[in-house]
């Protein structure tokens, strides 16, 4: 199985084949709308990204749990 590996704002970000998101390796819950082709997640509720990476990379960036790894 291969898998998307990214370092962004000190974290790691993988995304495997199968679909699983995982940032500093903490499986990540994510939702696709496949009418409006965007990805979201409760880490960041009420907003959409037009790719899985860049939902990702504004987890990584946004949200004070990954936040605070960057100390």
């Amino acid at each position: 199985m291969t898998k998307q590996t990214e370092e962004f704002a000190n974290c790691t970000i993988e995304i495997e084949d199968n679909g699983d998101l995982t940032i500093q390796n903490k499986l990540i819950d994510y939702e696709h709308d496949v009418d409006t082709d965007t990805w979201s997640s409760r880490y960041l509720p009420y907003t959409h990204y037009k790719s899985l990476i860049e939902l990702a990379r504004a987890i990584a960036g946004e949200t004070s749990e990954f936040i605070d790894t960057q100390k």
